[in-house]
């Protein structure tokens, strides 16, 4: 078994301060070329490296001890796999937990194959046939694999031209190492791994996969219900391809962002704002009195949460309908409520980690808060259990789709993140589904803000708190120069208004069923 661990280091503008280790790792018949859309942007952010592998190995437990030893980081690397190169990393991770930070795995399934309580897989007599299929035939064999990992792409037609050309300059793999890579494709049931592994995994599906099914997500949550999982809306077997984007921001999130350090940043952040609060946030307002006005009448009985209350605004409005608990993780934002509405009560808390007892609510109100939760799966999972049977969420939140001409014009200045990106609906459904809730309405209301120019643009983010970014690295001092490409960057956006900041709201109802 050869490897060849190769450093990235094109002309793209590395980050060669960079300290932690980045290895990707190539699926069947492929090579990490493949990875050329994801690179570039890694390498601001990791040591990038490429592994290749040659004559494979009869067991992939021998083929990861040799990648292991190719390993002379000075820290546990992170390994980023895609489908067979997905389960070469769970190996590695097993084996050399000490060299492994993390996984992110693309389009890759613990067992391929379908088997007893693992129906998700690709039914072994299909597989049998397609290995035979590749010694009767190589070509017309790898030329329908192809056709099956973009089916059902939304960009199947120019991902089909890219895999061709792709095909015509790489170097093929030897029918020797296609057939044991298929052999140990057919061979792995890795499912007991993914529970045992104590680094942190990303795992990112196409919802329109025709190789690996979608409904392997929701099997892999519920072996490791700590792991994140991304579902790409519209991607086939490619994702990475198809929106490299969406598995960039997703492994920032995941891999770089420190979870408690995020929170309090957030915390600080709004604790600040206390004050402007209510007379900047003009979108919040207008989202929170749209959210208002779909709860019905509730029972006088009733008692809900208001979560991320802020300065208690829409809770005192909530509370003209039923008894609330106002909840907000910033003390500042907190202090700032009751000194208004000292009526109230008021409860200082993290809303993934609710300090309120099972099935004891009747309905939680959330206006625009849930986006800051880097685990929504893990939010929602939490909601769930303080609701009780039969009550409601109703949830407003931003889209990905929000502040995008800010993300956009930011993207001209350098490669760091300075806007965050949002969930889509879809995804949100998808973390409702997996949390056991009922999507019962789900809405998509896109609203903009005018701003005479930028500067002001900005500071009515700051001004209601919402300025912290969750994955950046490295912040960087706004020079003269990058604040004028900004600005040109932005003008390209400028209506007759002024400049827009667009929002998509979200607003969503979530049950929690009554069995």
């Amino acid at each position: 078994m050869n490897w060849q661990l190769q450093h990235f280091d094109d002309t793209y503008g590395v980050n060669t301060s960079a300290t932690q280790s980045c290895v990707l790792i190539s699926g069947w018949s492929m090579n990490s070329d493949i990875f050329d859309w994801l690179m570039p942007g890694l390498a601001q952010y990791f040591q990038v490296y490429l592994a290749d592998y040659k004559q494979l190995s009869e067991k992939i437990e021998d083929a990861v001890d040799k990648l292991a030893e190719q390993f002379h980081f000075s820290q546990p690397a992170l390994i980023i796999g895609w489908s067979l190169g997905g389960n070469i990393a769970l190996e590695l991770a097993a084996r050399h937990p000490d060299k492994v930070a993390g996984l992110c795995l693309l389009a890759c399934s613990p067992s391929f194959i379908a088997r007893d309580g693992w129906p998700h897989g690709m039914p072994e007599e299909t597989f049998l046939q397609f290995q035979q299929g590749l010694l009767d035939n190589t070509d017309k064999t790898l030329r329908r694999f192809d056709l099956l990992q973009i089916k059902g792409d939304q960009q199947q037609n120019p991902l089909n031209k890219a895999l061709q050309d792709y095909r015509k300059q790489q170097t093929a793999w030897t029918q020797a190492d296609l057939q044991r890579g298929l052999q140990w494709l057919r061979d792995l049931d890795q499912r007991h791994l993914i529970s045992q592994l104590r680094q942190r995994q990303l795992w990112c599906f196409g919802d329109n996969d025709r190789l690996v099914s979608a409904t392997t997500a929701n099997a892999v949550q519920v072996l490791k219900p700590q792991a994140a999982i991304t579902l790409i809306e519209h991607s086939g077997h490619l994702p990475f391809l198809n929106k490299p984007d969406q598995i960039f921001t997703a492994l920032l999130k995941t891999m770089l962002s420190d979870d408690a350090s995020n929170k309090q940043k957030i915390a600080n952040a709004f604790s600040k704002a206390a004050a402007s609060y209510d007379n900047a946030a003009s979108i919040q307002n207008w989202a929170a009195k749209h959210l208002l006005d779909k709860i019905d009448t509730v029972a006088n009985t009733s008692l809900f949460a208001d979560i991320g209350c802020g300065t208690g605004k829409n809770t005192l409005q909530l509370a003209q309908k039923t008894a609330v608990i106002g909840i907000d993780l910033a003390h500042g934002m907190l202090t700032y409520a009751q000194q208004q509405y000292p009526q109230q009560q008021w409860l200082n808390a993290d809303a993934e980690q609710l300090p309120l007892t099972d099935n004891s609510l009747d309905g939680i109100y959330s206006n625009l808060a849930a986006q800051w939760s880097q685990h929504p799966s893990t939010l929602l999972q939490e909601w769930y259990r303080c609701l009780k049977p039969g009550a409601c969420i109703w949830l407003s939140t931003l889209g990905n789709k929000t502040l995008f001409e800010l993300r956009n014009s930011f993207a001209k200045t350098d490669n760091e993140a300075h806007v965050n990106l949002f969930t889509s609906i879809d995804q949100w459904r998808h973390y409702a589904q997996l949390a056991g809730l009922q999507v019962v309405s789900a809405e998509l209301i896109p609203r903009i803000d005018y701003y005479a120019d930028l500067y002001r643009l900005l500071r009515s983010l700051k001004n209601i708190g919402a300025q912290t970014v969750l994955y950046r690295q490295t912040p960087k001092t706004m020079s003269k120069k990058r604040w004028q490409t900004l600005q040109q960057a932005y003008e390209h956006y400028r209506h007759p208004q002024g400049l827009p900041a667009t929002y998509e709201l979200l607003f969503l109802c979530l049950q929690k069923p009554y069995v």
